[in-house]
Order: C-alpha cells, then structure tokens, then sequence
C-alpha cells in the first residue's frame, strides 16, 4: 500500500464510515507490527512510527542495553549503543530504526487483512453503540424480505431481523 492510498484509505473510512482516526491509527499500526513479526524474525520488541500526514511509517526495534548479548534480537551490547549516543547504560532501552526495503507485498497484504478486520470490527462496535439506545423502539425502515421466520428490515446503516414474537400475531408482511 503506497503512502498516497493509506492517506485515501483514511480519509475515506473516517469520513464515510465515521470511524474515529484514533482507531484507524492503531489498526495500521498494529497490522504493519503483526505483518513485520510474521515475515521478519529480526527483533521480538517493536513498535511502529506512523506518519500520517505523510502517509510513511518505520519500524521501530527496541531493545535492552546488556554487556554481554545472548539473543541479538533482545538485546543489543553496550559498546553498539554507545557508538549510536553515548548517554545509554546498562539497562536502558535502545531503539532502532529496523523498516526492511523489501517490506513489500507479503507485509502489504497482511497489514492489509489485519486492518480490513479491525476496521470491520471497529464499524459493527460503532453501529452498536448508535442503535444499543434504540432498543425496544419503533423505529421506521424498509422491509427487504420475508421468510417463514423473520422479516429482515433495513434501517439505513444496520438491518433489523424481526422474529414472530416480535410481530403482531394477526399482521402480514409482505416484502
């Protein structure tokens, strides 16, 4: 996904599907963390930097200052860390910019279904919390079909299914 269509992606899903930008943010950032651990075995702890106004992003390792290193992708020698700012110690949390060039289509993809399902579980938790109130209320919609059992009515952003009990015993619905 270039930086060009994230930007679109947002804009639209916060526009159109009133998805707060908040959560949009931490979807992205948490598919580009699931995607990057999946393909890369580089480092356990990362988090990720999203530059939304640009569209861009990087991948963050962090690591502990140690002496002596026994997993390189915990941790990372005094004597590294050093060269990188003299302040760190032992014990402190080194950070580095760890974005692989070929981050590509396999990270892409993945960032892309981890998103889309974060997205769709963001939208049916705002639907529920605008008709959760509505409960019990007569509301006005189309009715889209009708079977034995329920009749499927269409309240704009959200169908309604509405079972016998909930019907007058002696009322026909056609569709």
């Amino acid at each position: 996904m270039s930086s060009n269509e994230l930007l679109l992606a947002t804009e639209y899903l916060e526009k159109e599907k009133k998805i707060p930008r908040a959560v949009l943010i931490d979807a992205i950032e948490a598919a580009l963390i699931t995607a990057y651990k999946k393909n890369y075995d580089s480092a356990r702890n990362v988090r990720v930097e999203l530059n939304m106004d640009q569209g861009t992003f990087k991948v963050i390792a962090r690591k502990d200052v140690v002496e002596e290193v026994f997993d390189d992708r915990d941790e990372v020698d005094l004597s590294t860390a050093l060269v990188k700012n003299p302040a760190y110690e032992i014990g402190d949390i080194y950070e580095e910019d760890v974005t692989p060039k070929d981050f590509g289509r396999v990270g892409a993809q993945a960032a892309k279904q981890a998103v889309m399902q974060r997205l769709r579980d963001a939208e049916r938790e705002i639907l529920f919390e605008e008709f959760i109130d509505k409960e019990e209320d007569i509301l006005t919609g189309i009715i889209d079909r009708v079977d034995h059992r329920y009749v499927y009515v269409n309240l704009g952003r959200i169908e309604a299914v509405l079972s016998e009990a909930e019907r007058s015993p002696n009322e026909k619905i056609y569709s």
